[in-house]
C-alpha cells in the first residue's frame, strides 16, 4: 500500500484543512535536496551585469534618437550621437531639423516618399533639386504650412507650431510683405512678431544697398525688393534659417549679393537651408 493510500484510509472524512501529513509538514520546513541544489546553483551563477540591466531598463528615447541613420546621411548623425553624450548641452539633445519616414501626397501625386534624414547644427545645407522634386513641399512642411500624410517633421525636437516658429526664420519663393508696405513699416512688424529681431542690424544692411527705408515695396525693382526680404529674414538670430529659392528670377549681380549676405551672416551655431535647383551658383559656399 503506497503513503497516499495509508493516508487516505487514516483520514475517512478527506478534510485536508483538518489533517496534516507529517511527511508534508516536513517537506514545507526544509526543501528537498534537489531544490536547494538548483537554487545554490543559480545564486553561485548569478552575473551582475544581468541584474543591472534589470535594475535599469534601456531608456527609449535615448534608443530611438540613436536609431540607424538614413543612407547618405552618417556623417551628420554620427556627430550628432557624440553630442548626445553630453548632458551638459541642451541643444545637443536633437537635431536642428529630421525627417522621418516623410510621405507627402496631392491626391494621386507623390511629392515626398517615405524620405528620412536629419540636418544637424552649425551647417550650411543645399537643398537641390529641378522644379517639381518636392523642395518647396519640404519646406513648408518644416514651416508647418503643410501637414504629411505619413511620418513626421520635428524641429529641434518639436513638430512645426508656434514654438517652432521661434526657431525658424523663413524666406519663401515669392514676395510675402504687401506691396504698399516700407521697409521701414516691415521692420516694425518683424519686431512685433520674433523678438530675436535685431533692427540695427536689418536697417544697417539696407544702408549698405542705398535702398531708401521709406521706399514702398512695389517701387522697387525685383532684385532689391528679393535682397530686401533677404535682410528682414537674415536679421533674426535664428536657429534654422530656411530659404527657398533665394536667387531664382534675379540677375547675376543680385544672386552674388544675396549668397555674399547669406555666408556674411552665417552663425556658425544656427544651420542655414538653401534651396534652389541652380546648383553651379551655390557650390562655392
Amino acid at each position: 500500500m503506497t503513503e497516499d493510500n495509508r493516508l487516505t484510509m487514516e483520514n475517512p472524512s478527506g478534510e485536508g484543512s483538518e489533517y496534516s501529513s507529517p511527511v508534508s509538514e516536513a517537506a514545507q520546513g526544509q526543501p528537498a535536496p534537489e531544490t536547494q541544489l538548483q537554487e545554490s546553483l543559480a545564486e553561485e551563477n548569478r552575473s551582475p551585469v544581468s541584474e543591472a540591466v534589470q535594475e535599469q531598463p534601456m531608456q527609449k528615447g535615448f534608443a530611438e534618437e540613436n536609431s540607424s541613420p538614413a543612407p547618405g546621411m552618417a556623417q551628420e548623425q554620427a556627430t550628432e550621437g557624440q553630442s548626445l553624450q553630453d548632458p551638459g548641452t541642451v541643444a545637443s539633445r536633437h537635431p536642428v531639423a529630421e525627417f522621418r519616414g516623410l510621405t507627402k501626397k496631392y491626391g494621386s501625386l507623390v511629392a515626398l516618399n517615405g524620405v528620412s534624414f536629419q540636418i544637424g547644427s552649425g551647417r550650411i545645407v543645399g537643398l537641390l533639386g529641378p522644379n517639381g522634386s518636392g523642395k518647396t513641399t519640404m519646406i513648408k512642411l518644416i514651416n508647418g504650412l503643410l501637414k504629411p500624410n505619413k511620418g513626421e517633421v520635428l524641429i529641434d525636437g518639436l513638430v512645426p507650431g508656434p514654438e517652432t516658429a521661434k526657431l525658424v526664420s523663413y524666406l519663401p519663393d515669392r514676395n510675402y510683405l504687401d506691396g504698399d508696405m516700407t521697409f521701414q513699416r516691415a521692420c516694425k512688424l518683424f519686431s512685433t512678431f520674433y523678438q530675436d529681431f535685431d533692427e540695427n542690424k536689418a536697417k544697417e544692411m539696407l544702408q549698405a544697398l542705398h535702398i531708401n527705408p521709406k521706399s514702398r515695396f512695389k517701387t522697387l525693382s525685383k532684385g532689391n525688393r528679393d535682397k530686401a526680404q533677404l535682410i528682414l529674414v537674415m536679421s533674426r538670430r535664428a536657429k534654422l534659417y530656411v530659404l527657398d529659392e533665394p536667387i531664382a528670377g534675379v540677375d547675376p549681380a543680385a544672386r552674388d549679393y544675396i549668397l555674399n549676405t547669406i555666408v556674411a551672416n552665417y552663425n556658425p551655431n544656427a544651420t542655414i537651408l538653401i534651396s534652389t535647383h541652380l546648383i553651379s551658383d551655390v557650390e562655392k559656399i
